[in-house]
């Protein structure tokens, strides 16, 4: 025998069907792009109150405003002369350490400058400005000991940024002296307009 379907029934399996579909429509068309959209709105409100809160640390939240701001541009400053315009002065700042350390530069030959390329092969800059990289050889006279201070002096404390790449120790003269003749290999960075082409 075969079961007949009531109108009440086809009412029934209509009214779910639709409503079914209705669900989908909503699920696919509505609810889902606005859960991403949320997520990747959720997204940016962290990343934004990552940098607002990495900027308070770096201000200094716990002081007023107007001293956070003040240090802030200090530290910017002192960034900025980590990576001078001219050459001349790490030369300058070069010979007043090593001058302040009582050690004697006997040579100081910078390289040609080379401008630093990027990931892709582009000149890298930095505010519309071209980052170079300058070698400089060094021929020293000093002792042991001052040599180590004014290698710590140059990786901590040395106002420019620089990068020691080689150094050879040889006695001068006889082998009793403390006199030492040092050739040292440093790279700088130098932050230079970058040239109309």
């Amino acid at each position: 025998m075969i079961n007949m379907i009531t109108k009440r029934q086809q009412k029934i399996i209509i009214f779910t069907a639709v409503f079914l579909l209705a669900l989908t429509v909503f699920l696919v068309f509505i609810y889902m792009p606005a859960d991403a959209r949320l997520k990747g709105l959720k997204q940016k409100y962290n990343a934004i109150q990552t940098e607002i809160d990495e900027f308070r640390r770096t201000i200094g939240a716990d002081k007023p405003l107007e001293q956070s701001i003040i240090a802030f541009r200090s530290r910017i400053e002192a960034l900025g002369k980590k990576f001078p315009g001219k050459e001349e002065i790490v030369f300058k700042e070069l010979s007043s350490l090593a001058q302040g350390m009582d050690i004697e530069i006997t040579s100081m030959n910078p390289s040609k400058k080379v401008v630093v390329k990027g990931a892709e092969g582009q000149d890298l800059l930095i505010k519309d400005c071209v980052v170079e990289e300058i070698s400089i050889s060094m021929a020293l006279k000093t002792s042991y000991k001052k040599l180590g201070e004014f290698l710590r002096a140059l990786k901590e404390e040395f106002p420019i940024f620089v990068t020691i790449e080689n150094v050879n120790i040889a006695k001068a003269g006889d082998k009793d002296s403390p006199v030492l003749n040092v050739a040292l290999s440093i790279n700088t960075y130098l932050i230079s307009p970058k040239p109309v082409s």
